[in-house]
């Protein structure tokens, strides 16, 4: 009896659309009495099951039409598509025995069918040779046969394998003809899936946007064809792991592994615990890690994937050396997996394990066994990038170890180096702050080098070497009716509505706030870079630019702070203090600072904490006078560095580089006109815009009902803009820092948008000027990211501003200075001294600084 033509439609449309498939076919189940076709509906369930069910679910639809068939090639079709299932729920032996007995007497597509599944399962248990040779034999029937839609699985899966053994070049080759394929046939679910192997080649090539952009599309592809949330596949985290985004990656993997652990699917679920565990090994939280390690171990010994299960086990031996440190006997362990996986082809994973006995190998000055397992690396040119930075890691490690102070030296450059490349490429932000974190340690070396040699030019260039340096590339500025202009107005809509006292715990109102900030990050992340960094200070440049001012910049090793001082010409190294946990103490004094501002108190106590920390930090350096360009490390950043007593005498610029400030001192500063505006819900704001209006009768004025947008296009090119509003520090996303317009937030991709800022931009807002430091002293926030656009100078608070009139009275003064001509440090400085005199102003005199030029 001929197949039902409706049964051999779903079977067909299985890959495409799940959902509808296994609805239709159970109504057409109910019609059906022929044997053959029933098998053939209970097939297209058994696919369509792997995407809109579960795995479980897809390996009895697959019996169910294993044993309705009458026809032994239909038989022979229904064990084939339940042992593909059955590998992917850890069953791979039992499915290999099925697909043996179904071997026997077959011939021609059958036959290959069944030796390219064994192929798969191959594939799932790390016997990539045997997976690969599998393939090519049993390609060679489809491709005779023109079965388009099996010659696209070959190529999809051997693109996979050649990924992740290195075979860079032959992985695209395949990977893309196999999405030709698919998408010529229709087959929607595997293009996803292909989409998803290019964006992780990309990463492997180091063209991160690119790799972002093919996540892009498996997971837009992937959901519109499923009922699902959340992606399949855990690529997307990988490449976030290769940019340093740990928390957001790990995060990222667990909701995969959630939601392949709700739909059954334990090889997915396995795979996206195995990233999730790296991620939080990054992320420096080792108990996370080995928790999600042991885990996904566990899941692949019991799917029989034991060269899985060793990546996992590797994990956890690094999570282990990240919290108890180096031994002998995790030594031997790392040792015999760096070993076992490089035996089983896997090229970056054993590499990665070889850093790890490397690093091991010198913490227990077995130099030996560390120079055995890093020799492995020499030929690592191509993979994740944060493995290429472990290498050049390892050997500056290496080298130090043997007492070889250049070579260190120079290992730590090039790895920086190579960051420097990969951050040309970068169109993002947040991409190219958070890639520094993979260089944090090699600038640790290069600088603990500089501080031993007691050479401080050399110190300099290498505090130099890791501040400020994703400044040097400008952003890329999209086209203002582009996709992320959309999404941004939505976004101010939605946090507009969220201000309403009825709506803070909406959480609709949330979970929609948040699926836009996603949106507008996928969509910036995308954007390419054909722009090279601004030409790189040389230290005649900045000598020639000091003139007869004083740079300090501050560093710090451990507890230990120094400093570097340039005055007429010379360079000094000075030790600061010892012991001296920078960080919790400027914690404390914030927290005063937010307290005397928050209940307006008497600033006695205040006085006291800014004169004990600036006693801590200045007590060496004598006689700061004139002007002072300061350069903090990122953690103290946010220090009242205006009032501190030891800088009375000095006039003070701040500037996360040396040579952020030199590029800042080296605009033309051309831009004309005034722009004030003032934002909602302060009392005093309106009146502090309104005062300023006198001295500025010709300034473009907006009001706390203003839109942001309208705002954000007055400020281009403008000379100056002034802006009374609150100001929203995001910790877990400096990007949606924002000052808070008339509709809404106004963050820093609304700000990069701008394309050329103000000259010089006061932020009368609370935290404007806080910035967040990440590892690798990359500063993220509404500050830098205006210093980054072109602004010379930006006025801004580092914590609460009282809302009163001593700060409208100090913002007026200042002004006032800039029309008499001065610089806007020289006017900040003055109308701050005023101010100190008054008790009830000192806190509003405190609060800012003055960022970027002098």
């Amino acid at each position: 009896m001929p197949i039902d033509e409706r049964a051999r439609q779903l079977l067909d449309a299985a890959p495409r659309e799940p959902v509808a498939v296994l609805s239709d076919a159970n109504q057409l189940l109910v019609d059906l009495t022929d044997g053959d076709s029933i098998s053939v509906t209970y097939r297209a369930m058994c696919i369509a099951a792997r995407n809109a069910a579960s795995m479980e679910e897809s390996v009895e639809y697959g019996r169910l039409a294993a044993e309705a068939a009458h026809d032994p090639v239909l038989r022979r079709e229904g064990t084939l598509s339940m042992a593909g299932s059955m590998a992917y729920v850890g069953r791979g032996p039992e499915a290999i025995d099925l697909l043996d007995q179904a071997s026997v007497g077959a011939s021609g597509l059958i036959a290959a069918q069944l030796l390219f599944q064994k192929g798969v399962v191959a594939q799932l248990s790390g016997e990539y040779e045997k997976a690969i040779e599998a393939y090519n034999r049993s390609n060679l029937v489809f491709t005779a046969e023109n079965r388009r839609d099996y010659v696209a699985q070959v190529l999809h899966n051997l693109g996979w394998i050649y990924t992740q053994t290195g075979r860079l070049k032959a992985a695209q080759e395949a990977l893309l003809e196999a999405r030709k394929i698919e998408a010529a046939l229709g087959r929607h679910m595997e293009v996803s899936g292909t989409d998803n192997n290019l964006g992780l080649l990309a990463s492997y090539r180091g063209d991160i946007p690119e790799a972002l952009r093919w996540m892009a599309s498996s997971e837009s592809i992937y959901m519109e064809n499923t009922e699902s949330t959340t992606p399949q596949h855990v690529g997307r985290s990988e490449v976030l792991i290769s940019v340093g985004l740990f928390a957001e990656a790990a995060e990222l993997a667990r909701q995969v592994a959630a939601g392949a652990h709700s739909a059954r699917r334990t090889a997915d679920e396995a795979e996206a615990l195995l990233v999730a565990a790296r991620a939080a090994f990054y992320a420096d939280d080792p108990e996370l890690s080995d928790r999600f390690a042991s885990r996904s171990a566990t899941l692949f010994r019991n799917q029989n994937r034991e060269v899985w299960a060793l990546r996992a086990d590797s994990v956890s031996v690094e999570a282990a050396y990240l919290k108890e440190g180096a031994s002998a006997e995790l030594l031997a362990r790392a040792q015999e997996l760096a070993s076992d996986l490089e035996a089983a082809g896997l090229v970056y994973a054993s590499a990665s394990a070889a850093v790890l006995v490397g690093r091991m190998g010198i913490d227990l000055g077995n130099i030996e066994a560390a120079g055995s397992a890093l020799q492995r690396l020499t030929a690592v040119r191509t993979g994740p990038v944060e493995l290429r930075i472990q290498k050049w890691l390892a050997a500056a490690m290496l080298r130090m170890a043997d007492g070889d102070h250049q070579g260190a030296d120079s290992a730590a450059r090039a790895g920086l180096d190579l960051l420097d490349d990969y951050q040309s490429g970068l169109g993002a932000t947040d991409l190219r702050a958070g890639i520094e974190r993979l260089g944090d340690q090699m600038g640790t070396i290069g600088l603990n080098l500089a501080v031993a040699s007691g050479r401080p030019r050399r110190v300099l260039q290498w505090m130099e070497r890791t501040r400020g340096r994703a400044l040097r590339y400008p952003p890329v500025v999209p086209d203002s009716d582009d996709a992320e202009s959309d999404l941004l107005a939505e976004l101010r809509r939605v946090t507009a509505e969220l201000r309403q006292p009825d709506n803070v715990d909406d959480h609709r109102l949330i979970r929609r706030q948040r699926l836009l900030q996603e949106e507008i990050r996928a969509v910036n992340r995308i954007r390419t870079s054909s722009d090279t960094a601004t030409r790189k200070m040389r230290l005649g440049d900045l000598l020639e630019t000091l003139g007869g001012r004083t740079l300090i910049e501050l560093g710090a090793l451990g507890d230990d702070l120094f400093a570097v001082v340039v005055r007429d010409g010379r360079f000094r190294l000075v030790e600061l203090a010892s012991g001296f946990d920078a960080g919790t103490a400027l914690s404390r004094l914030r927290f005063d600072l937010r307290r005397a501002a928050r209940l307006d108190r008497d600033p006695g106590d205040v006085r006291a904490a800014v004169a004990d920390f600036s006693r801590l930090v200045f007590a060496p350096l004598k006689g700061l006078s004139d002007d002072v360009v300061l350069i903090p490390p990122g953690p103290l950043m946010a220090a009242p560095w205006a009032v501190m007593p030891d800088l009375a005498d000095a006039t003070v610029t701040i500037a996360p580089s040396a040579e952020t400030w030199w590029r800042s001192e080296r605009l033309d500063g051309t831009g004309a006109g005034v722009v004030l505006a003032s934002g909602p819900d302060l009392e005093n704001a309106e009146a502090e815009v309104g005062s300023l209006r006198a001295l500025y009768r010709e300034a473009r004025v907006f009001g706390p009902t203003d839109p942001g947008l309208i705002v954000g296009e007055a400020f281009r090119g403008s000379a100056i803009a002034h802006v009374a509003c609150h100001a929203s520090f995001e910790a877990s996303n400096p990007m949606f820092s924002a000052l808070r317009l008339g509709d809404g937030d106004f963050n820093v991709y609304d700000l990069e948008r701008i394309g050329r800022p103000p000259d010089v931009m006061v932020l009368s807002a609370c935290d404007s000027g806080y910035t967040d430091i990440r590892p690798g002293a990359e500063l993220t926030g509404l500050t830098s990211a205006l210093l980054g656009l072109g602004t010379k100078s930006v006025i801004a608070s580092i914590g609460l501003v009282p809302d009163s009139r001593a700060t409208a009275n100090l913002m007026l003064e200042f002004h006032r200075g800039l029309v008499d001509g001065l610089a806007p440090s020289r006017a900040l400085d003055a109308a701050q001294r005023q101010a100190m005199t008054e008790p009830d102003s000192y806190i509003a005199a405190s609060s800012f600084v003055c960022v970027g030029g002098c």
